[in-house]
């Protein structure tokens, strides 16, 4: 999972990862990323958060994430 509001940003780090071969899913939006993410299939090796996102932030995020 990869979670960006920089649309350029987003498209290259999503781009870079699927050529290392991880099956990425983007979202450039906060709250749609955290309902995925906490979704009862959600099953996510790495995830990659923008510390700083309208509406919520990667400090918003538990712990144990």
């Amino acid at each position: 999972m990869v979670v960006d509001d920089d649309r350029a940003l987003l498209g290259f780090t999503t781009k870079y990862l699927s050529r290392l071969g991880y099956s990425v899913a983007a979202y450039r939006n906060p709250e749609e990323a955290w309902t995925q993410f906490n979704a009862p299939e959600a099953n996510y090796s790495l995830v990659v958060v923008d510390l700083s996102l309208p509406g919520l932030s990667a400090r918003s995020f538990p712990e144990e994430c």
